[in-house]
């Protein structure tokens, strides 16, 4: 049977798998307990993508053959591509323990687990196979991204240089390296690879994109252009995956956001913005200038980014740089739009109810779902009917359950197109639509361009203009936008009386608290805490909390964990703190983040982003929050926090007095006296009071209807409520 096999062979070599299947069924047919007929025409069959007969054949290749190790990986293989994975890793798993000196078998073992997301697993299978043989180039291949998954990104590089030392002539250890150094946000090191690359074979389209990435993160630009553009025009599948995963990271999560992050200056934006999740503030001053000035004078063809816009909140620079950079967004939404129909209007039944419809990509497990929870089921259904659109669909939690139940109708939104989108909603009838996203992860604001409700609304979930003519009204308060402010928002502002962000702490569960010792804490001494995300904190910020820890011996500093830990550590260590005083918290279901909340004292928050849902929890579990109000809405929410329950005196003007104010407040008998006043004020103050805040979010809609309905231009109105007076002057 020499022959048949000798030809089939020569088939495969050259592609013709279907004359070779054809051939080797004949000599099955004849021969059944031809073991290497049934492995070459498995070959065969996984070739042209018919994986269960491939599979069929590869068992019995197996059952004639039990020792034939090649047949056994290739049904493994087979099964991998079929993403059979649990059957594939038992299979592996079954060999290694007959062949464990054997590395492929270590190494696809590794390999099925990476497929199924075990990459602590897929690295230690890696090392097993080099320590068997340390040439095995597809395990030092993996093993460098294995790494680079896990976050070991130092150890990722050291691995993937030593690819390139065993394999100078390999194109994918210095693109390995290129990945490596790019996630390192190590660019030099990363241009260098990724040239090397390309050197070897100028056509490989991964190392031009990382080379074109590379560059635009060190500010070359024009040179970033040729390259990015070159990348981009070969369609490389490699180069659209590569893309995609770095669009979503950088929170672009449809094709039109990731499609407009491809220019060099969004390039630059974006990975500059990246370091700040590391608290990396080196040169943060020259970077947000340059940001500033890279706006203000952009190409017609980018910055458009709502991911970006996102992004741009965290970084220190003027309110009025956030406006330019929507109108931008809004503008690129609506060139979007403009070749798409718009929905027809849908004839208003003759009916006495408001039709409201809220636009959520957070209504489950979520810091927006949290605050909002009970406010849709407490509108007066006398007055009004809510229309929830789920832009993310039921995340199974209990919170979407209870925001589902307190709507009308509640609509999963995520197959409908753009077009598609804006028709459910004008035949929904909806006559005032308030989108709680905005250019947050996961928001479809570019629906709003199509107008498919008469009147538009941005409220709470991005706290910044949506720019152009999306929405009519933004929704705030006197203390989180004074009057001044107006200019840096495309929309009329409608001011609530108290704080505009709901907090809905009535209704939620709150876990018993824990010991001390469970989440690290010193048994004694003070325990300050800031539970920002770690982009949000700001380096005037920090050094304020260590120059307050400086003061107060016996206090630690409770953060979350997060990826700027070992900065934070180094900073602390470099103003004179030991950085065991700095304590992180790890995640933990909100229910348990608000039962540990009250073991702290008192809460530190940031300058540029002040704490949001943070702030309403600390509160709520009785922590006094000290805050500096800025220039803009998202540095401003903590004073209007602190408005809403009667605490106005711990909004401070300047860094001074903040330290002053903390340092003060960590005397017992003062901060005693303080805890006192906020439980007592939790309780008669509006903050935590949703329903009082509902019903003056309904004398808005009907305010913003009757403005509509009589013909006239959306216009900034204050809500009174019955009995009050409206009093918005300059907050400190």
């Amino acid at each position: 049977m020499a022959e048949p096999h000798t030809e089939a062979v020569g088939l495969l070599q050259t592609g013709r798998f279907r004359e070779a299947a054809a051939l080797l069924e004949s000599a099955c047919g004849r021969d059944p307990g031809d073991a290497r007929a049934w492995f070459l025409l498995g070959a065969c069959r996984h070739a042209l993508r018919d994986l269960d007969s491939a599979l069929a054949a590869f068992d019995r290749a197996i059952a004639l053959d039990s020792s034939n190790l090649q047949a056994a990986q290739a049904a493994i293989a087979v099964l991998c591509d079929a993403r059979r994975l649990a059957e594939a890793l038992a299979r592996c798993e079954g060999l290694l323990s007959r062949h464990p000196d054997e590395a492929q078998l270590q190494f696809s073992t590794g390999v099925v687990r990476e497929a199924l997301g075990d990459f602590a697993g897929a690295l230690d299978r890696y090392d097993r196979a080099l320590a068997i043989d340390p040439g095995f180039a597809g395990a030092l291949q993996n093993r460098g991204i294995a790494l680079t998954r896990l976050g070991r990104i130092d150890e990722a590089i050291e691995s993937n240089r030593r690819f390139v030392s065993l394999f100078p002539g390999k194109v994918d250890a210095h693109y390995n390296l290129a990945e490596s150094c790019l996630a390192a946000r190590r660019h030099e090191d990363a241009v260098s690879a990724a040239r090397q690359a390309l050197a070897l074979d100028p056509l490989h389209a991964p190392s031009r994109l990382d080379l074109g990435l590379a560059l635009a993160a060190n500010g070359h630009l024009e040179e970033a252009r040729g390259e990015l553009r070159d990348a981009m025009s070969r369609d490389d599948p490699a180069v659209r995956r590569r893309i995609e995963q770095w669009a979503a990271a950088s929170g672009a999560t449809d094709p039109y956001d990731a499609a407009t992050l491809l220019q060099p200056e969004d390039v630059f934006l974006a990975m500059g913005c990246e370091r700040l999740d590391s608290c990396d503030w080196a040169e943060l001053g020259a970077f947000a200038d340059r940001c500033a000035e890279m706006i203000r004078g952009a190409r017609a063809d980018c910055l458009q980014s709502r991911a970006l816009a996102f992004k741009l909140l965290h970084l220190p620079v003027p309110a009025s740089l956030h406006k330019i950079y929507a109108e931008r967004v809004a503008a690129g939404m609506e060139r979007l739009a403009s070749p798409l129909a718009k929905p027809a209007p849908h004839p208003r039944a003759s009916r006495h109810r408001l039709r409201l419809g809220y636009l959520s990509a957070d209504f489950g497990r979520h810091p927006i779902g949290y605050l909002t929870r009970s406010m849709y089921g407490l509108h007066d259904r006398e007055g009004f009917e809510v229309f929830g659109y789920a832009l993310a669909g039921d995340d199974g939690s209990d919170n979407f359950r209870v925001i589902a139940s307190g709507c009308d109708r509640m609509i999963d939104t995520r197959s409908l197109s753009l077009e598609q989108f804006a028709g459910r909603i004008a035949a929904d009838s909806i006559d005032i639509l308030v989108d709680l996203s905005g250019y947050t992860r996961g928001g479809r604001s570019h629906v709003l361009a199509l107008r498919p409700a008469p009147v538009q609304v941005a409220y709470l979930g991005y706290p910044a203009t949506l720019g152009g003519t999306l929405a009519d009204y933004f929704i705030a308060d006197g203390a989180a936008v004074p009057p001044h402010a107006d200019v840096f928002f495309s929309e009329r502002i409608v001011r609530l009386p108290h704080c505009y962000a709901p907090a809905s702490h009535r209704s939620l569960p709150v876990a018993s608290a824990p010991a001390r010792s469970d989440e690290g804490l010193p048994g004694r001494g003070l325990v300050f805490c800031a539970f920002h995300r770690h982009e949000k904190i700001d380096p005037a910020a920090f050094r304020s909390w260590m120059r307050i820890l400086a003061a107060v011996p016996d206090g630690v500093l409770w953060l979350q964990q997060g990826r700027g830990q070992a900065s934070l550590r180094r900073y602390a260590h470099g103003m004179g703190i030991d950085p065991e005083r700095l304590v992180f918290a790890p995640h933990r279901e909100h229910s348990a983040h608000l039962g540990r909340q009250r073991l702290a004292d008192l809460f530190l928050d940031t300058r540029c982003w002040n704490a949001h849902t943070t702030g309403s929890d600390a509160l709520w579990s009785g922590v006094p929050i000290v805050t500096c109000p800025g220039e803009h809405l998202v540095g401003r929410l903590g004073a209007s926090l602190l408005r809403a329950i009667g605490l106005e005196e711990l909004a401070v003007r300047n860094s001074d007095e903040y330290e002053a104010l903390a340092i003060e407040l960590a005397r017992p008998e003062k901060l005693r006296a303080l805890k006192t006043k906020l439980a007592q004020n939790r309780e008669t103050h509006p903050l935590f009071d949703t329903e009082r805040l509902v019903r003056n979010l309904e004398r808005a809609y009907l305010e913003m209807w009757r403005i509509h309905k009589s013909g006239g231009l959306p216009r900034s109105f204050n809500v009174e409520e019955p009995g009050s007076f409206a009093a918005f002057g300059e907050f400190r």
